[in-house]
């Protein structure tokens, strides 16, 4: 594909390349790796373009449409621009930031990748019969390690409005820094003009977060019912199809009309829908462990399955407000001091 590389930075000056970047077999092994771990990472949101008249839907369709290299440059610079005036607003630190067209078996794609300064690439700057030159030089090669990744970048795809996204795109800094928001305010709103889409994952992962963290604020003194009503959320996430927010609040809390009607504002507020598929493949990746910590300094880290067998692991309430945790029927073990 083609790509273009510009420099933003929020307190200096925006530097735009006026040339396509020049690929070596570094590079594009680089920029293929991260495309590839970016557009795989399980943190990936979809979106949706809010409004017909929008810059960077407008100039990611030119680059689609018209795939000559003066347009592609001219439209990255504007993109960039975007980013820059969004960056300006809000603080946000320097960076790097390339344009990218490439194509795979469903079709082609601009690919909007914020790489943050780093020891691992060179931002190398000339000026040439008084156009500005950018090149990235890369210092090391292989997949990106984790401090490497990407933490910001975007997928655009043809525009059809009717779809239900536009935009694939995935923020790990926001998701590092406050669990609630998926995706940092000025990079959604300010550059792509866009909003989330709600997909089966996001509704569940939403769920369960909300759900655990009225358990825990509800039951803080009630341990036993707070194990009991954890456990019955992971139960019905692996055993049911679709998730009924109202059966399933009348299941936990009974007669209980005030934490009933407590819960279910805050499913609301945080979600939206009271009813949604279970997304199978997301419950089988996340609801296989259980890990529990005691204040003895003890940490175990069990399968589902295991902890809910009573002839293998069992949790007794003693009568002076302590715990026994029993691992029974254990034919062999190993150690290792580490």
């Amino acid at each position: 594909g083609d790509w273009s590389s510009d420099v933003c930075s929020s307190d200096l000056v925006i530097s735009l390349n006026e040339f396509l970047l020049e690929l070596t077999p570094k590079t594009t092994k680089l920029f293929e790796n991260h495309i590839k771990n970016s557009i795989n990472d399980e943190g990936t949101r979809i979106a949706k373009f809010k409004n017909k008249i929008n810059v960077i839907r407008q100039h990611c369709e030119n680059i689609l449409d018209y795939n000559d290299d003066e347009n592609f440059i001219k439209s990255s610079q504007e993109i960039a621009c975007q980013l820059y005036d969004s960056m300006k607003k809000r603080n946000i630190s320097s960076t790097n930031f390339v344009v990218c067209l490439y194509t795979t078996d469903e079709g082609s794609f601009i690919a909007l990748l914020k790489m943050d300064f780093s020891d691992v690439i060179e931002t190398e700057i000339k000026d040439i019969h008084g156009k500005l030159k950018i090149a990235l030089i890369i210092k090391e090669q292989g997949v990106p390690s984790d401090k490497q990744k990407l933490q910001k970048c975007v997928f655009v795809k043809k525009y059809v409005e009717e779809d239900v996204y536009d935009i694939i795109l995935l923020d790990k800094q926001a998701k590092q820094a406050n669990k609630d928001e998926l995706v940092a305010n000025f990079f959604i709103e300010d550059f792509l003009h866009s909003e989330l889409a709600k997909t089966d994952k996001d509704l569940i992962r939403s769920f369960k977060r909300e759900t655990e963290q009225f358990f825990e604020s509800s039951y803080c003194s009630n341990i036993d019912r707070l194990e009991e009503t954890k456990n019955l959320l992971v139960s019905t996430l692996r055993t049911t199809e679709i998730m009924d927010v109202n059966a399933f609040s009348n299941t936990i809390f009974g007669t209980d009309e005030k934490l009933k009607e407590d819960y279910k504002s805050i499913i609301s507020e945080k979600i939206g829908d009271f009813s949604f598929n279970i997304d199978k493949e997301w419950v089988g990746n996340h609801l296989k462990k259980k890990v529990y910590k005691t204040n003895t300094g003890v940490k175990i880290d069990i399968d589902v399955d295991t902890a809910e067998d009573p002839n293998s692991f069992e949790i007794i309430n003693n009568d002076n407000n302590t715990y026994n945790i029993i691992i029974k029927n254990v034919e062999k073990y190993t150690q290792r001091v580490i």
